[in-house]
C-alpha cells in the first residue's frame, strides 16, 4: 500500500501516478508491467517514486483494491430484496460489465486479476481477495437456494466460479464482437460506444443459456421435427 509520503502529494500528482500505473499493468498485465516505464511517464527520479511505494506488488495491490472499490460503488442496486435471483444476477452483470466499459483500464485491471495464474509473487494477495469475491457470491446462492428458486443440489463453489467468470466471457464477447478493445497501452481511457441495449440483450442470451442450458425442450424437439417433415 502507499507509504504516508504519497499521501502528501497533490491529487493531481497521485492521479498523475495512478493513471500511469493502471494503464501499465492493465495492458501489460503484472509481470510484464515495468515500473521503469512507470517512472518515466509519470516524470520523477526512480528514488522519489520509491518513497511513494515499497515496491512493484505494493502499487499493484493498492490498483487492485482501488479499482474493485471503485466498481463496488459503481455497481449499488437499488431494491436488491425484491429481485428473483435471475433478475438480480441481470443486474449485477449489466452494472460490472457498464463498469468495464465506462472505466476501461480500472476494468481490465480487475478482468485481468481475476484471470492471473501462476505468479506466486501474487498468490497470497490475489487468493484473499478472489476468496472474498466467490464467498460473497455463495452467500447468495445459498440464499436463493433457501428460497426454493435455485436447486438445493447446486455445487455452491462450482456455480459461483461459473457465475463470476460469465462476466468476464460476455466482455470479452462484446470486445470483440464490436471491436471496441483499446489496442494498446498508449490508448486513452475514454468510455467506449456500446449502447445499453446491446449490453442488455447479450446477458439476457448469456444469462438465458444459465438458467435453461442448451438441450432443447421435448416440446421444442418436437416442434422443429414436425418442421422438418413439412
Amino acid at each position: 500500500m502507499p507509504l504516508l509520503t504519497y499521501y502528501n502529494l497533490t491529487e493531481e500528482r497521485q492521479q498523475k501516478i495512478m493513471h500511469a500505473s493502471l494503464k501499465e499493468f492493465a495492458y501489460k498485465g503484472y509481470e510484464s508491467a515495468s515500473l521503469t516505464r512507470v517512472i518515466k511517464e509519470v516524470g520523477v527520479a526512480k528514488g522519489s517514486f520509491y518513497r511513494y511505494f515499497k515496491h512493484k506488488l505494493d502499487l499493484y495491490t493498492f490498483l487492485v483494491d482501488s479499482s474493485l472499490e471503485h466498481k463496488n460503488e459503481f455497481t449499488v442496486i437499488q431494491k436488491e430484496r425484491e429481485l428473483s435471483f435471475f433478475e438480480l444476477l441481470h443486474e449485477k452483470y449489466f452494472q460490472g460489465i457498464s463498469f468495464y466499459f465506462e472505466h476501461p483500464l480500472e476494468g481490465r485491471l480487475i478482468c485481468n486479476m481475476m484471470r492471473e495464474r501462476n505468479c506466486q509473487e501474487l498468490d497470497h494477495m490475489l487468493g484473499k481477495r478472489k476468496r472474498a469475491i466467490l464467498k460473497s457470491l455463495q452467500a447468495l446462492i445459498e440464499k436463493y437456494q433457501f428460497k426454493g428458486e435455485l436447486s438445493s443440489e447446486l455445487d455452491r463453489k462450482w456455480l459461483a466460479f461459473q457465475i463470476q467468470q460469465l462476466e468476464y466471457n460476455i466482455i470479452d464477447y462484446l470486445s470483440n464482437k464490436l471491436d471496441v478493445q483499446p489496442k494498446s497501452s498508449k490508448a486513452k481511457p475514454v468510455a467506449l460506444g456500446i449502447s445499453e441495449s446491446t449490453i442488455e440483450e447479450t446477458i439476457k442470451g448469456a444469462i438465458n443459456i444459465l438458467s435453461r442450458g442448451i438441450k432443447i425442450e421435448e416440446t421444442q424437439k418436437e416442434g422443429v421435427m414436425a418442421q422438418g417433415g413439412n
